[in-house]
């Protein structure tokens, strides 16, 4: 005996939305020929009649290259197999005497410099600073048999038999 499975509706009327990729209607690129195209507005005002005569095209300072395009850059790809060649003085321009300001550098702890002096006031103690800082702590290491009243795990020696 045969299973019987409920019917679906789609499979009876034909396929669903999603099952032919139509052309777009909006826009002039790739547009459905079957459907009338409506006009194109800008929403650029109206130029009076005096501006018709009147040079308005941008300045001196706006430039476009003529191989770019609206769709990208038009041409072909422009690439080399060769490595970047660096100008012989570029090669060999080692720093002069005077680029060098071992006074500017910032003082280490490490060596000993000259004490510097203020002439201004002493700052205070902030009195609302009572807890201590993180580096303040000191705990001890709760590895190891030194602590007496911590249990530690047990030890083994990795030797050779004598």
């Amino acid at each position: 005996m045969e299973k019987k499975y409920p019917v679906i509706a789609g499979r009876e009327k034909g396929p669903g939305p999603g099952r032919y990729g139509l052309p777009p209607t909006i826009g002039f690129m790739g547009h459905d020929f079957t459907k009338p195209t409506s006009a194109a507005y800008s929403f650029h005002g109206r130029m009076s009649d005096t501006m018709y005569c009147v040079d308005s095209s941008p300045g001196p300072q706006y430039h476009i290259d003529a191989k770019i395009t609206r769709f990208g850059r038009d041409g072909t790809p422009a690439y080399s197999m060769l490595g970047r060649v660096r100008a012989q003085n570029e090669l060999f321009q080692t720093p002069g005497p005077g680029a060098y300001s071992p006074e500017k550098t910032p003082t280490c702890n490490l060596q000993r410099r000259p004490p510097s002096y203020t002439m201004g006031s002493r700052t205070q103690y902030r009195g609302v600073d009572s807890v201590p800082a993180p580096n303040k702590y000191c705990l001890p290491p709760l590895m190891g048999p030194q602590i007496p009243n911590k249990q530690a795990s047990a030890s083994y020696t990795m030797s050779g038999l004598f």
